[in-house]
């Protein structure tokens, strides 16, 4: 078919049809791109949430096990203290070598365990030495008395807690007084 004047066909219809694909291409790739942000924006964020929470329990681990080396140098002697200023100056130096190499002070500590042995309480795998602010999920990095470490929930928390009192109690009756 040739154009009213006879010269070469037209192409203006075929390039209108390609452009209304290419625009339909557009629109389809936009709105993918607009479900799969959607779909992966909250993947990333459990996944930042889930690094935190690793790491602040690697960090609790450390602090942990810098309180087990400190006890090793001292005749298994858990360093005297009454705030987390003072044990954090006291167990600095036993810490690895990293930018963030001071114990934090958002730590709770277990007072009740100040300058007294490891040999004296029994059960000390179920002693909470400290616990870190809340993480994900309002659960806690705890880092008990034997220096392994773990994540519980807010009740387990307390349960440690109240069972770490009479653990400590019972060690008291036994021993008369702290070494």
């Amino acid at each position: 078919m040739g154009s009213p004047d006879g010269g070469p066909p037209s192409v203006k219809k075929k390039s209108n049809v390609w452009m209304w694909v290419l625009l339909a291409l557009i629109g389809v790739c936009g709105i993918c791109g607009v479900i799969g942000a959607a779909v992966l924006v909250p993947v990333f964020a459990q996944a930042r949430i889930a690094g935190k929470s690793a790491r602040e329990l690697s960090m609790a681990k450390q602090v942990a096990t810098s309180a087990f080396l400190y006890m090793t140098d001292f005749d298994d002697k858990m360093p005297p203290f009454k705030s987390s200023q003072e044990i954090s100056v006291k167990l600095d130096k036993y810490l690895k070598r990293t930018s963030e190499r001071t114990v934090p002070l958002t730590y709770t500590w277990n007072t009740s365990l100040s300058g007294i042995t490891l040999g004296s309480v029994e059960s000390s795998d179920q002693v909470w030495m400290f616990h870190s602010v809340k993480l994900d999920l309002n659960r806690y990095a705890v880092g008990y008395f034997d220096a392994h470490c773990k994540r519980i929930d807010e009740k387990e928390l307390q349960e440690t807690k109240d069972k770490s009192v009479k653990i400590l109690n019972a060690a008291k009756l036994k021993n008369k007084k702290w070494d």
